[in-house]
């Protein structure tokens, strides 16, 4: 249908079949689905039959302001910088502090060795 996101293939699982027989693939519609996933999650094994790839990760630092003062253009709302070559999240997380998370490529030198 107009306005809805298309292409999602999935089979039913064995035991969703008529008397064993191999389930009928599908496609699923809906008006708009956004999934976000951590590479550790359990959603994530559950639903991925591969290994699982760290393309990134988040770097972060915690901004300290002035009560009601963050640095961002509307207060209390997320801001997403689509920067190359990563995007950069901006978001509040009290009136005197606001979160910078910068998707970095790659895997991350390691803290617990010194590394980083």
């Amino acid at each position: 249908p107009e306005g809805s996101v298309r292409g999602v293939a999935c089979r039913p699982a064995a035991e969703a079949s008529v008397e064993g027989a191999a389930p009928a693939p599908a496609e699923l519609v809906a008006d708009l689905t956004v999934l976000a996933d951590g590479i550790w999650s359990g959603f994530r094994r559950s639903m991925s039959d591969g290994a699982t790839t760290q393309m990134s990760s988040f770097v972060g630092v915690v901004v300290k302001h002035d009560a009601g003062r963050p640095p961002v253009p509307h207060p209390g709302l997320g801001h997403v910088i689509l920067a190359q070559p990563s995007p950069v999240l901006i978001y509040q997380i009290s009136s005197t502090e606001t979160r910078v998370l910068v998707d970095m490529l790659g895997k991350l030198p390691s803290i617990s060795s010194g590394a980083m």
